[in-house]
Order: structure tokens, then sequence, then C-alpha cells
């Protein structure tokens, strides 16, 4: 079953990471794809395949798993457009201190530490769906309101999955852990889309502007904006399209500026 799950896990971080080639950079499929394939590798510690002890391999498994979240987390959080700050290290050094002790205290106390590393599970989820239904942008609804309670549920599961003992809803419940993993890499790829297509309608948006009668001045043909505000001819196109001007200058007005080398270039070319 763990094997199962890491070739879950494998394939959906491959397509994350193609979704990312696409895309370039600034939307996150990087980082998604790094987080799923973290625990992929995870899995595979678990399943006992590679030739470790006990304890090596669910240690490895849980360094791999942990640091796939940790990565999920961060990876939503600039997503919603939040910038790096140096608070975010300190977060970061508490959720690792927390997650240490469990481990520490896993020898003496295997059920209470591992129900420990399980709330701080849960936490990383619910935080991170937390983030993307309330801090994402209001026009990225489709992904988001997908996402964000996949994550929430994604955390909810991992928390009280250990408790139920019903044989008969054994492999349902086992088979909840992909599903609500899937549905989180769905809905982080339709806010993707929907970072796509808001960007397109403001693309859309600044194009219709130029389409439409611009008010400039008869004296030195600058434009002004909606909001009042003048600006040079260049300066204004560039910041509403992605236009770049260079500059070069035209046969009048260089028979106009430069009158003396216009009549050396015509002198050469009739003795040619």
């Amino acid at each position: 079953s763990f094997l199962g799950y890491a070739a879950i896990f494998a394939c959906i971080g491959v397509g994350l990471f193609f979704i990312k080639r696409v895309y370039g950079k600034g939307f996150g499929a990087g980082y998604w794809s790094l987080s799923f394939l973290f625990s992929s590798v995870g899995f595979v510690f678990w399943s006992g395949l590679v030739p470790l002890k006990t304890w090596q391999y669910f240690l490895a498994g849980e360094i791999f798993h942990f640091s796939g979240f940790v990565v999920l987390l961060y990876s939503v959080y600039r997503f919603a457009g939040y910038p790096f700050r140096r608070w975010n290290i300190a977060i970061l050094l508490a959720i690792v201190s927390l997650w240490l002790s469990a481990l520490v205290s896993f020898p003496e106390n295997p059920n209470g530490a591992t129900f420990f590393l399980r709330v701080i599970r849960s936490c990383i989820f619910c935080a991170s769906g937390f983030l993307v239904l309330f801090k994402m942008p209001r026009k990225e609804i489709t992904g988001r309101r997908m996402a964000g309670t996949s994550l929430i549920l994604w955390g909810i599961y991992n928390l009280v999955y250990g408790f139920i003992r019903s044989d008969a809803l054994v492999d349902f419940i086992f088979g909840l852990l992909p599903a609500f993993q899937i549905l989180a890499a769905f809905g982080l790829i339709a806010m993707m889309f929907d970072r796509v297509r808001a960007r397109m309608e403001e693309s859309d948006r600044r194009i219709s502007q130029l389409e439409k009668l611009l008010p400039t001045c008869s004296y030195c043909r600058r434009i002004r904006d909606s909001e009042n505000n003048w600006h040079d001819i260049e300066t204004f196109i560039e910041e509403q399209t992605s236009v770049q001007f260079s500059h070069g200058i035209c046969p009048d007005c260089l028979a106009r500026e430069f009158p003396e080398y216009v009549r050396i270039k015509k002198e050469r070319e009739n003795k040619t």
C-alpha cells in the first residue's frame, strides 16, 4: 500500500513539474512538485523496500514527509503573494523544534509521539488551507475553494484516521489519503489557471484602454490617464503593455536636424 502511495505521489509530482515547465516561474508548481516528490520518497522508505532497520526507515520516511509538508506550506504562502520575511525563519525553527521533540520522545512514548507528529502535520495542512481560502485573491475562486477545502480535510483526516478501528472501512479510509491529495493537487492547478485567466483579463483591459481615444497634450504630446496624471507616450505604453521602445531617427528628422550629414551622404552616393 505504501508503494502504491509512492507511485501516486510521484506521478502527481512529475505532472506538476511539467506544468511548471509550461508556465514558468511565479506560479508555485515547482514547489508543489517538490512537495509531492518528497512524500513519494517517504512512502518508499515506509514500505520497507529499502533494507534498513525499523527505526531507520521510519526516521527517513518521516524526514522526507515532514520536508514535503513544510515545502507545501511555504509554497502556498508565497503563491498567496506574501514576500519572504525574517520571521518566516523563526516560525520554521519553531515547527522543526516541535517535530524534533516528538521524534526524541518516540522511543519512550511511541503512541504519544505519533499523535504529536500527526497534530503537527494537521496544523501545517490546515494552515495551508486557511491561506488558500482566505488570503488568496478573491478572483481566483474555482481553484481556491477546491485546494483550500482539500488541504483542510487532509489535515483533519491525518489527525483522526488513526482512531478509526472499523475493519469494514479500513480500505476506504486508507484510500482517502491519496484522494484528498489528488483533490488538493487539482485545486492547486486550478488556482494556476485562475491566475493565468486573471492576467489575461488584465492584459485585455489594458489593450482595450489603449484602443480607446487617449487624451493628449496639443503641445508636448503627453498622455493623460484615468487618474488625471500626465505621462510621456513611451512611459504610458510601456506601463500599460509589454511593449518596449528602441530609438532611431526617421529620414525627415535626419534631414532637418543633421542637414550637413545628409548633404555629404548624398554626394557620396552620387559619386558611386
